[in-house]
């Protein structure tokens, strides 16, 4: 998905919702570099929060960040393109799930997070304000 609002506990509680009943949700950070945790969807611990880094391994200058972010990936697998934001990278994480359950099974959405994460590299992320999440899900260029 690719929403941004203001924090709402109720979308919180409903995307909770879907992941209690084996429901995969994958989610934008937002545009505003700023706190993912301030925004729904982004902040809902059971969503998979996708955040935007360049083609250079550097945080997008308009990506959300923050303990919120499960995961940082590509905005474009090209170098052109139209639009910038966190809405192109979480594509790449639905697509890298998708493939996961077709060739390993279904998770339930509380571990698939784990699973993207454990299928990214570490600590190559560039230029994020807050260290706490730097797993990237590389694809290919």
């Amino acid at each position: 998905m690719s929403f941004g609002s203001p924090y709402s506990k109720t979308m919180e509680k409903l995307v909770k919702e879907c992941t209690d009943n084996g429901i995969h949700i994958v989610v934008s950070a937002c545009n505003k570099l700023s706190d993912a945790c301030i925004v729904s969807l982004a902040a809902a611990p059971s969503a998979i929060t996708v955040a935007t880094s360049y083609k250079s391994d550097q945080i997008a200058d308009f990506s959300n960040y923050g303990s919120c972010v499960d995961i940082y990936a590509p905005e474009s697998d090209n170098d052109s393109h139209v639009l910038k934001e966190t809405s192109m990278s979480a594509p790449h994480v639905v697509g890298t799930v998708a493939l996961y359950i077709s060739t390993y099974g279904s998770l339930h959405p509380s571990n698939m997070s784990e699973a993207i994460i454990s299928l990214a590299t570490k600590n190559n992320i560039t230029g994020i304000p807050d260290r706490n999440n730097t797993y990237f899900l590389r694809v290919s260029y």
